[in-house]
């Protein structure tokens, strides 16, 4: 059986999920995932912490989060892909929760930010103590509801034939 997809998705990890439903969004074409196991089954589901990103621009900045990475990293990170990164964590933050992710609030609704390991200031984000298996839920949750996505769970990615290899 021939399938015919605009997008090949390896793997259900927050990055390939968050690319399907991006491409998807966009209206640029059919996207297929393909799980060795099942949609739900990934690192990502596995992942207690947080996630880091300037939320609160009274106390915290971008500069300040770019420096905590570098010192954290020993100053052998590429700084241009922190900075980018550091930089677009807030406008990601925001397309979590309106895909349904359910970071922790402090009583006035706000996020209830954690400073932890290298960072200088509050500005982690996490779901009790489980954000990854929340993230995960959610981008499950929208996956499946989406028209433009297909889910091939317990296949194995071997040889991928493209239309280069066909000679078109």
């Amino acid at each position: 059986m021939t399938r015919k997809f605009d997008f090949l998705v390896i793997g259900s990890g927050v990055a390939g999920m968050s690319y399907a439903l991006k491409v998807a969004r966009a209206n640029k074409g059919k996207v297929a995932i393909v799980c060795k196991t099942t949609l739900e089954e990934s690192n990502t589901s596995k992942a207690q912490g947080g996630i880091a990103s300037v939320t609160n621009m009274l106390v915290d900045n971008f500069d300040k989060h770019i420096e905590d990475t570098m010192i954290a990293g020993d100053w052998i990170s590429d700084r241009d892909a922190v900075e980018q990164v550091v930089r677009n964590a807030p406008e990601q933050i925001m397309e979590l929760v309106n895909w349904g992710v359910n970071f922790d609030r402090n009583e006035n609704g706000e996020f209830d930010l954690h400073r932890e390991g290298g960072h200088s200031e509050f500005r982690i984000l996490h779901h009790k103590d489980s954000t990854g298996a929340e993230i995960q839920r959610s981008l499950v949750k929208r996956i499946q509801q989406h028209p433009n996505i297909d889910v091939f769970e317990n296949y194995f990615a071997i040889e991928i034939i493209t239309q280069h290899h066909l000679g078109q």
